[in-house]
């Protein structure tokens, strides 16, 4: 049995007919019950599929490091996940991700990076990124706090933050599970956010090779 909450004009809980009411983050809204579920399987359709699985994929990677941290704060109605996938599926293709991909992993007003650069030695897992303290230049303050995340083109790795970084600090380091072999492409992508959390950066992209 559905009950309407408030009146005609406020929510609905339960079912009415093939109607189900709900509630996600304080927004009342109907669905309908489908009445058998379709499996289209075209060429168009597997290739969304691909496309989002591999999104999802690389998402769960990032999820704790980046995702939310720069975007659950800011995601209206929705989640950060959600908002990630939505401005990213144009990065993957049914292989994976694209190449030059622009990853949007943060939208904000928060000064970026200046003269981002980047240094690793053969036969290392791990990458170092070095950037100039441009604290007091626009809203620069010395402890915004350094975000992102690199991914290995060639042999499709993701490389993490691997320690706590600033603005101040002026040099991150990224952590691969493989080795990496010189002369691979590595998308790196950073963002500032305020040590509070109540703003961030755009997100920057470098490619390190």
């Amino acid at each position: 049995m559905g009950k309407i909450k408030q009146g005609i004009f406020g929510g609905v809980s339960g079912k009415i007919g093939n109607l189900v009411g709900a509630s996600w983050k304080g927004i009342n809204y109907l669905r309908t019950m489908p009445l058998s579920v379709a499996n289209p399987n075209t060429a168009a359709q597997q290739t969304q599929r691909s496309k989002f699985g591999h999104a999802v994929a690389l998402s769960k990677i990032i999820l704790v490091s980046v995702i939310k941290p720069l975007l659950d704060r800011f995601a209206s109605q929705e989640s950060g996940f959600n908002v990630w996938i939505r401005n990213n599926l144009k990065n993957f293709d049914i292989e994976g991700v694209i190449d030059n991909p622009h990853f949007v992993n943060s939208a904000g007003k928060v000064t970026g990076f200046l003269n981002a650069g980047f240094n690793y030695p053969p036969d290392t897992y791990q990458l170092e990124i070095t950037y100039q303290n441009n604290t007091g230049v626009g809203d620069a303050l010395a402890s915004d706090e350094v975000y992102g995340f690199c991914y290995n083109s060639v042999q499709k790795t993701v490389g993490l933050l691997v320690s706590h970084a600033t603005r101040e600090n002026t040099q991150c380091f990224f952590q691969f599970d493989e080795i990496i072999a010189p002369g691979q492409d590595i998308y790196v992508f950073l963002s500032y956010r305020r040590a509070d959390g109540t703003s961030v950066s755009n997100t920057e992209s470098l490619l390190a090779v």
